[in-house]
């Protein structure tokens, strides 16, 4: 114990004697906040109701999903639990210290449980009582993956994203393998895997299967019918119940050439994607929104009728990489970046997550540039057009939310080297868990 203590002074000493801004660590400088706007019917920005100060840090990737009146957060080190009433007031209820960062957010379709795939795994949170969640479980990836005695292990896992509905949750993770990279990939990427747990039992996962390898594998969505699944790596893979769907030839890749198949270089890898379910004439109806509720509790035979009512497994893909949108109608899967000369979508500096209201309004979350609404039309050459750009914002947006006719912001630091402490180069020297991330 003297000896360490020996060498702690000794380590203080070298940093104040020799190499006094050393101790300058960086300290947050984005406050976390949580904003809330009112939408017109159209889906245009009408007003802000309110902005709630986040007691902790929110920084790195993070996610925002809002559910019955909650907001569940997501971020560095922690789950924040939010509350929204009709009138757009909001209050914070709780927040959770977890470990890892670069948080990926789902809630089970019927249960109140929270799962959270991060740097350090899958964590399972008890959000029943809004006011005092409760962490009941920690999968280590390594280990889930090692239950399923795969030809080619995936070394290192972190899960990039996380999708869960009917009883399935699914993650893609990233990390090391043997395997080769995409033959037409231009740009290497990591290894990667599309993973499935059973989650019947809501509070115990249980890993049942692993998917295609997936290189780049970075984003999921999932629908409603038959576990449909959506999966973005160097190229988008749609799954239904589990099994890849007929795709035309090179028309899903993201990272390939001859660069004619897709009309134009691809702007960057994938952060998010959203499945708008049904038509459009459906959506203006509200009839999809109903169906899709009443989908998710219905029995066998109930589910059978309310199929006919509406084809659950038809609709768009909006995909946001980290500087552009690009739709994929589900009957066609099809990608393309340009039509003629103009590209689809506006180029943006960088993409941190997008949301949908309806079928034609598309909410982006771009950093230090704030939030911009899109106005999508499939008809036009330019499908994307910049309707409003939001600026007045306390710090660089994150990720959006939308809910009813509310808008959620979520704003902090885009990285992670703002939220050092200096007890940090403390934990260094005495070997403890901590210090700087980046």
């Amino acid at each position: 114990m003297k000896c360490k203590f020996s060498r702690f002074l000794m380590f203080l000493f070298i940093i104040v004697g020799c190499s006094p801004s050393a101790l300058k660590v960086e300290r947050a400088i984005a406050p976390g906040t949580l904003t809330v706007i009112q939408l017109s019917d159209n889906g245009s920005i009408k007003q802000t109701l309110d902005q709630l100060p986040l007691t902790e840090t929110i920084a790195g990737p993070s996610e925002m999903v809002v559910r019955d009146g909650r907001v569940y957060i997501a971020s560095y080190k922690q789950l924040s639990i939010a509350e929204s009433n009709d009138n757009g007031k909001l209050r914070l209820l709780s927040s959770l210290p977890l470990p890892g960062y670069d948080a990926a957010l789902a809630l089970h379709s019927t249960a109140a449980i929270a799962y959270i795939a991060n740097t350090e795994g899958l964590l399972v949170v008890d959000v029943a009582d809004p006011t005092q969640p409760k962490q009941i479980a920690h999968l280590r990836l390594a280990n889930e993956l090692a239950k399923l005695n795969l030809p080619t292990p995936l070394k290192g896992p972190t899960g990039t994203d996380i999708g869960c509905e009917d009883n399935k949750l699914v993650l893609t993770l990233q990390g090391e393998s043997e395997s080769p990279n995409t033959p037409h990939a231009s740009i290497p990427s990591r290894a990667g895997i599309v993973v499935v747990f059973d989650v019947e039992k809501p509070r115990s996962p249980r890993i049942e299967r692993a998917l295609d390898p997936l290189p780049g594998a970075s984003t999921v969505e999932m629908g409603i019918y038959r576990h449909q699944t959506f999966v973005a790596g160097d190229e988008m893979v749609e799954y239904q119940d589990f099994k890849r769907t007929p795709t035309t030839s090179m028309g899903l890749w993201f990272k390939n050439h001859p660069r004619e198949m897709t009309g134009g270089e691809i702007p960057g890898n994938v952060v998010e994607m959203k499945f708008v379910m049904g038509s459009r004439e459906d959506w203006k109806a509200g009839k999809t929104a109903g169906i899709i509720k009443q989908y998710r509790s219905a029995n066998p035979q109930e589910r059978r009728e309310l199929e006919k009512l509406t084809p659950l497994d038809q609709g768009i893909v909006f995909i946001a990489t980290e500087h552009a949108v690009v739709p994929m109608d589900t009957s066609h899967k099809w990608l393309r970046w340009r039509v003629g000369e103009k590209t689809v979508s506006d180029h943006f500096s960088r993409l941190y997550g997008i949301d949908i209201y309806g079928q034609s309004a598309v909410y982006v979350a771009a950093g230090e540039k704030g939030v911009y609404l899109l106005r999508f039309d499939p008809f036009m050459d330019h499908q994307f057009k910049k309707w409003t750009h939001l600026k007045s914002l306390p710090a660089p947006a994150l990720d959006v939310a939308i809910s009813g006719d509310k808008l959620y912001v979520l704003c902090g630091e885009l990285g992670l080297r703002n939220v050092q402490h200096n007890e940090d180069l403390i934990s260094i020297e005495l070997g403890q868990e901590g210090g700087a991330l980046d």
